[in-house]
């Protein structure tokens, strides 16, 4: 993914890091962005059951935006 806009209230779909040793890798995770502090930002979960838990997450796990204007985060 080029480039990704990443900004507090932003809705993202992510992955967990391999090293979280994931039950199902390919799961697809949405939240909203709570605060942006490069390279992570703190993410507010909204997937039922667990609604309101904050998570810390990588920029390179984020794999879409789902809504909303953004700056732009070069990736590598």
């Amino acid at each position: 993914m080029g480039t990704m806009q990443v900004q507090a209230g932003v809705g993202i779909v992510y992955r967990m890091r391999l090293s979280e040793r994931p039950t199902n890798p390919e799961r697809l995770w949405h939240g909203i962005i709570e605060e942006v502090h490069p390279p992570v930002c703190w993410v507010r979960l909204n997937e039922p059951g667990y609604e309101g838990l904050d998570e810390m997450i990588f920029f390179e796990q984020i794999v879409d935006i789902e809504e909303g204007p953004g700056y732009e985060i070069p990736t590598r």
